[in-house]
């Protein structure tokens, strides 16, 4: 209806290098906007045909409450009843800005993506670029398609994860240390008794391999031995990953609370905790799907598996879920009553959320 606003963001897109010359479309796609957290826009792609046209992505091994929940101490052998001080531990964490759309594609993986209108070459600065064996004139209408990883795209978390993950092992200071995923064991802290204490206090100190680190798509951090060090070892991967274009903010270091996809480690406690934000998040939106009384079932398994992630810090507390599980498949896209047994899974487990710790 405004060509005029289409060919302005089609050209803020292509100077940004989000948007790239298409010979050969084997996709259009539709553009849409969402909220983002702090007030902006997130782009989003529909891809919805595209990966019609692709096979299914690998499997991608990520982090989970579960694995924050795995910090272990170990006491020496005799210490049965004796005193202790808390091992010294820290976190760090940063995030990378935009990190899908920092992830160039190439034209033939791009012609997938292709945008919804053709735009005149010079509405977008690219007459006397050459387009299918010719120079573009400024009135020549040209394809565009995507020139970064669509996040709507099947395949797109699979490649920023692997991606992120191979630049964090190329940090030289990185390279040695342990990758934290679920089922790769718990973070184990060893307490040794220190001759100029009295025997009855021992000091938990770090194993060299306690020093793990994360990845989770674009959030990084790391679990090391002293808030020194894990300043240290964040401010090198900043520096690395800034080489390779990949812009890293939001970065916190702490030694004694740090709060990282919607966990709190207590580095202090040595507990980790349900953020009370994501806590309140989880209790609320069961509150309100009781009070409206029905949904479909894949409205409830996008709840059930927020209530997951954050109940497989202490595992057992899904137990409470069994009848959940079989409305969503015989729901399905279909918007049905609860039944009373999903009603009383859902309040139980509302009224666990505040116990989840580790």
């Amino acid at each position: 209806a405004q060509p005029r606003i289409y060919y302005q963001f089609c050209k803020r897109l292509y100077d940004l290098g989000l948007a790239q010359l298409c010979e050969d479309p084997q996709c259009h796609i539709g553009i849409f906007f969402v909220a983002k957290k702090n007030g902006k826009l997130r782009l989003i792609l529909d891809c919805r045909s595209s990966n019609r046209l692709c096979r299914d992505a690998p499997p991608v091994r990520l982090l989970t409450s579960e694995g924050f929940g795995s910090l272990e101490v170990v006491m020496p052998t005799g210490a049965d009843g004796e005193r202790f001080e808390p091992p010294a531990a820290a976190g760090g964490i940063s995030d990378v800005d935009n990190a899908f759309h920092r992830l160039r594609i190439g034209p033939e993986l791009g012609s997938l993506f292709a945008f919804p209108m053709k735009v005149p070459a010079g509405a977008i600065g690219a007459q006397g670029s050459l387009y299918r064996g010719k120079r573009l004139g400024r009135e020549d209408l040209v394809e565009l398609c995507a020139g970064a990883l669509p996040m709507g795209f099947s395949w797109s978390l699979y490649f920023c994860q692997t991606a992120m993950e191979h630049q964090v092992s190329r940090c030289h200071i990185w390279k040695d240390m342990v990758i934290m995923r679920d089922g790769t064991g718990n973070i184990v802290l060893q307490a040794r008794r220190t001759e100029s204490l009295s025997k009855r206090l021992f000091v938990c100190t770090d194993l060299e391999s306690s020093e793990r680190y994360y990845v989770y798509v674009d959030n990084l951090g790391i679990v090391s031995s002293s808030a020194e060090e894990a300043r240290r070892q964040i401010s090198k991967l900043v520096e690395h990953m800034s080489s390779m274009g990949l812009v890293m903010h939001e970065t916190a270091v702490s030694d004694t609370q740090l709060e990282s996809l919607g966990v709190v480690l207590d580095f202090e406690q040595l507990v980790s905790t349900v953020s009370a934000k994501r806590g309140t998040r989880i209790r609320g939106a069961i509150r309100a799907l009781l009070r409206r009384g029905k949904c479909s079932g894949d409205t409830l398994r996008r709840l059930i598996g927020h209530c997951t992630f954050a109940g497989l810090l202490r595992r057992i507390s899904l137990a409470c879920f069994s009848a959940v599980y079989s409305f969503m498949e015989a729901a399905g896209s279909e918007k049905v009553s609860l039944w009373t047994s999903v009603r009383e899974e859902l309040r139980c487990f509302a009224g666990l959320v505040p116990l989840l710790k580790a």
